[in-house]
């Protein structure tokens, strides 16, 4: 084997390669950063992928622009945050598949804006660029100027914005020239109580400079539609209407070249021949497009409102408007140029129809777009005609659109149509969605939200594995603007969010808690517990158990009225494997019996349920039960706080089916001691053992303990009981190892300003360490513990939470880290930074089954969103080694950590090492070795186990695992001070003999 190894290193093609001087390796890669943005990495673990959702969209919306070109939409318009005000918001996402985001951009607007304000947005000719007129406010000021706004259609960058120097202006209206040289803005400025001033400017489309500007006085109108604006072919010629007024600019310089005033305030469309608008009475007008006189009229039926939307085709021969009616629904017609009536078609509604808009296509249809008004259950109407014939081609309605909201923008190509409308939510909310319908069919192809902008609070809950780890399923609570729990499932292959399911007014808390064991999943299924309408009625609380598909997320049954009405309770699920049972536990009302109820894992069908013993009313953890399932039996573990005086805390194991005791331990307090809350009840991986968590006092008034106890699972009897002083009020962590020889306990610790972890030896309860957690080359502060795990092999701790960038921080930061279990050294620290600062932390480590993936599940913000779910992942290193230097002169070893993941239990491996550095490596056939060889890579590939590297061969466990060391004798030779050298390791198959694998780099630096 040795020759074989060393044959590879000494192939032709390497013969050139110069030896180093002798030095040893370890690891400690430094600082490397992850390949994605705002993961921060101090170690050798790498970031796989990284996930934030958005739950929803804004909480409430104005979108009133969209554009499309080449299956991306642009969508734009002002969203409201509360506190953080009006914002203009700018979103890019693909139109097919999911619908993924690509960027989005939000800019304060300070000014009040209110949610029937308009904006506009088109793309340059080569849709490179996308431009938005909108309306900010000046410096020091909260008066509104209208506004430009060119941004790279790419990435979503601001190339400038640019704004007129009119004050109280607001611009809702584009147009552009067709040499791209020119872009026109325009809107209406508020005049007095009674006026509004239509105003158009010119931009330099390059550099936004305002070339010219012009206002029309004394145009009265409160409720008028947006500016209608358009460029001629020549590109010499601006024309714009729509506030009682028409008129033709001089593209150049914005003199007046002709103007009419009519009755009423309509939209306009402009041909080489003809202006069009609604001139009052009526009466539909034509002006000739050359001078503005006068051409032609046409009378609208007598039932018509005055149309909201006028347009027409691109040779200018015919003309379509889409009007309201008082009797009946929008009416679509068609003219002649001459405005000589073509045909006219009304869709019959029962309900009053808003403003409407239409699109004539380019494939010979037209499209009319409206929303019905004023009921409980307002709808999206499109449908489309023929537009030489008026024939019905289709017609599509879409449900649920927010009540009383104004016709959606559109944009449209050849095959398909998108509409921006507002979903119904609870009030005050409203939530864009975009709205794609196929141009042949009308059939409605996809529905997506405009931008991840939204929820303004979204916290994570429970998540959990499939058995296989191909599929994760996270939990997450919506508090605003609508109560809702979601339910996810992604690929942790790369994060990818496979489905996504949603319960409004149901929750994954529990009147402000989480539920801690709300998922179980086996390998087809995952089960989830919500509470159902927590804030009706009181305190009554309903459960509801449901199991989903794992893949698709399909309900397969659900139980959502069983038991008595909870209490301020939580609840609790379990999966009882040997009879496929799934265990639903909370607090029944007063007086407050423990209820616990059995349904078959593949049909819901409830099986059993028990009722009692009483539990004491102790406090937010004394109302919550403890549920487990016991691995490999029919039974479960279930502790609660129990109604005595003094209080104690009882654990039973109860059979899954009948809910019969098979014991019950009553862990009652220490003489002077008095139980404060129950936090915590785990069963080891064997089922051989229980422990349980309790925070208590040992004097009153008196500091707090974590006291954690072990309980023989066959017997219920005490095996140890050990105490830590607690000093935060944050939730205590508890993690079991899973080879049984460690017990940690984790929480807060703010004296320490970090972590701190207790950690216990399984068989005696003796303490091993006690100490805060931190990561000396990182220079975050952990804070708050949310989450606690060991490794697959039990020599790994792992720690989830967030972060202060200093003592005196208030926020944190999502973070993770790895810890070695011997010696509490920091192995790995990751951080989700962001600039808002706010804190965010994981709720769930996963880990999973293969040994080299971590996930880490929780919450973290957004500058625009408050709070998302995040999910990060992240490949583990295969090698770890601490410390990272050794003095020659003292002496000393660095530690060895071998892991490669489970596929290897039992192979063999084999260290090597080098000087010379990592890049570019030594290929191994399909493998790179991360190592440069040189003398000593040939030392320890001939020589395995010397004195340097007394266990550099072996074999692994089987939990694929092996410790070695790189060991320097006192007094070492001075000469090598400053040498950094190198380590990694192969596999090697252990009946094949060939190489299958090969780890990370490890460093070692020489002082």
């Amino acid at each position: 084997m040795s020759k074989l190894l060393l044959r590879s290193f000494r192939s032709p093609r390497n013969s050139g390669l110069a030896l180093a001087a002798l030095a040893w390796a370890a690891l400690a890669s430094s600082a490397a950063l992850a390949a994605q943005d705002q993961v921060a990495l101090t170690g050798p673990a790498e970031l796989s992928w990284q996930q934030r959702i958005d739950e929803q969209g804004p909480l409430t919306d104005g979108f009133r622009a969209i554009a499309e070109h080449g299956g991306t939409s642009y969508c734009a318009g002002y969203s409201f945050h509360g506190a953080q005000g009006p914002r203009l918001l700018v979103a890019a996402r693909e139109i097919g598949g999911a619908g993924a985001a690509i960027w989005e951009l939000s800019l304060p607007t300070a000014h009040e804006v209110q949610s029937s304000e308009r904006v506009a947005c088109a793309l340059s000719a080569d849709a490179q660029l996308l431009f938005v007129a909108h309306s900010i406010s000046a410096p020091q000021t909260s008066t509104s100027h209208g506004a430009l706004t060119c941004i790279d259609a790419a990435n979503g960058s601001v190339r400038w914005t640019a704004s007129t120097a009119v004050a109280k202006t607001h611009f809702d209206a584009l147009a552009l020239a067709s040499d791209a040289q020119r872009v026109y803005a325009g809107g209406v400025r508020d005049g007095s109580s009674t006026t509004q001033i239509l105003g158009v400017a010119c931009f330099d489309a390059a550099t936004g400079a305002e070339l010219w500007s012009r206002s029309a006085e004394d145009v009265l109108s409160h409720s008028a539609p947006a500016l209608s604006l358009a460029v001629d072919a020549s590109g010499t010629r601006v024309y714009h209407g729509g506030f009682r007024r028409i008129e033709a600019l001089a593209a150049s310089s914005g003199a007046v070249i002709w103007s009419k005033s009519v009755a009423e305030s309509a939209p306009a469309a402009f041909t080489q021949i003809a202006a069009y608008t609604y001139i009052g009475n009526g009466v539909l007008g034509a002006f000739d497009i050359v001078n503005g006189n006068q051409v032609a009229t046409a009378q609208l039926h007598p039932n018509d409102w005055p149309p909201t939307s006028i347009e027409a085709d691109p040779t200018g021969a015919r003309l379509y408007t889409y009007t309201p009616t008082q009797s009946s629904g929008p009416r679509l017609s068609c003219y002649a140029a001459n405005l000589q009536p073509l045909w006219a078609d009304s869709e019959p509604l029962a309900a009053e129809v808003g403003p409407c808009a239409l699109h004539v296509a380019s494939d010979g249809g037209v499209y009319g777009i409206a929303v019905t008004q004023y009921t409980a259950n307002s709808s999206l109407r499109v449908r489309k005609l023929d537009q030489q014939s008026g024939a019905p081609l289709w017609s599509t309605s879409v449900a649920g659109i927010e009540q009383g909201a104004s016709a959606a923008a559109y944009a449209a190509s050849h095959d398909r149509l998108l509409v921006v409308g507002r979903r119904r939510a609870q009030p005050p909310s409203h939530d864009a969605v975009r709205y794609a319908f196929v141009g042949a069919s009308g059939a409605l192809a996809s529905v997506h939200d405009t931008a991840t902008e939204g929820s303004k609070w979204q916290q994570s809950g429970d998540a959990v594995l499939a058995p296989d780890g191909a599929r994760m399923y996270a939990a997450t609570t919506t508090l605003q603007p609508r109560l809702r729990a979601t339910l996810r499932g992604l690929a942790t292959a790369d994060g990818a969010n496979a489905w996504t399911r949603s319960f409004d007014l149901e929750s994954f808390q529990w009147f402000g808690s989480q539920l801690d064991r709300a998922l179980a999943a086996d390998e087809q299924r995952v089960f989830a517990i919500t509470s159902r309408e927590p804030y009706v009625n009181g305190s009554n609380v309903i459960p509801a158990v449901r199991a989903l598909d794992g893949a698709s997320g399909a309900t397969l049954w659900e139980q959502t009225s069983f038991g008595l009405p909870a209490d301020y309770a939580s609840a609790e699920l379990a999966l009882v494997d040997a009879n496929a049972i799934v265990l639903a536990s909370s607090i029944a009302k007063p007086p407050r019996a423990l209820q616990v109820h059995a349904f078959d894992a593949a049909t819901g069908a409830a099986l059993a349920a028990t009722y009692g013993p009483l539990v004491a009313d102790a406090g937010v953890y004394g109302w919550r039960p403890r549920l487990a399932a016991i691995p490999g039996s029919s039974h479960y573990a279930v502790a609660y706080s129990a109604s005595s005086t003094p209080p104690r805390i009882d654990v039973e194991r109860r059979e899954a089916l009948t809910g019969a005791p098979q014991w019950t331990a009553t862990l009652a307090a220490s003489a002077g001691e008095t139980i404060q809350a129950l936090v915590q009840c785990a069963v080891s991986a064997d089922g051989g053992a229980i422990y349980t968590l309790e925070l208590t006092r040992v004097t009153l008034p008196g500091p707090v303990y974590v006291r954690v106890r072990k309980l023989d699972a066959a017997t219920g009897q005490q095996s140890w009981s050990s105490l830590t002083q607690y000093e935060s009020g944050a939730p205590v962590q508890l993690a079991l190892a899973p080879d049984h020889q460690r017990v940690a306990v984790g929480f807060s610790d703010p004296l320490a300003h970090g972590w701190r972890v207790a950690l216990y030896a399984a068989a005696t309860g003796q303490v091993l360490w006690n100490q805060a957690l931190a990561h000396a080359a990182h220079p975050a502060t952990p804070a708050y513990l949310a989450a606690l795990a060991f490794d697959a092999t039990g020599s790994k701790l792992y720690a989830g939470g967030s972060t202060l960038a200093s003592a005196s921080t208030a926020f944190g930061r999502f973070a993770s880290g790895a810890y070695d279990v011997a010696t509490a050294t920091p192995l790995w620290f990751a951080e989700l930074s962001n600039s808002t600062g706010s804190s965010g932390a994981p709720c769930r480590l996963l880990l999973h089954p293969d040994g080299k993936q971590q996930y880490a599940v929780g919450t973290s913000p957004h500058p625009l969103t408050s709070y998302d779910f995040v999910a990060l992942g992240l490949a583990l290193p295969e090698l770890v080694g601490t410390p990272s230097a050794i003095s020659l002169a003292a002496g000393g070893e660095q530690r060895f950590d071998l892991a490669p993941g489970a596929a290897y239990a039992n192979d063999i491996a084999w260290i090597v090492g080098t000087t010379s550095g990592t890049a570019p490596g030594f290929q191994l056939g399909s493998l790179l070795l991360p190592l440069n060889v040189d003398a000593y890579t040939l030392f320890t590939a001939q020589v395995p186990n010397s004195p340097v590297l007394p266990d550099s061969l072996g074999q692994f466990d089987a939990h694929a695992h092996r410790t070695a060391k790189f060991r320097l004798p006192q007094g070492s030779d001075p000469a090598l001070s400053g040498l950094v050298g190198h380590h990694a390791y192969l596999v090697f198959d252990a009946q094949t003999l060939a190489i299958v694998a090969v780890s990370n780099p490890i460093e070692v630096k020489l002082l």
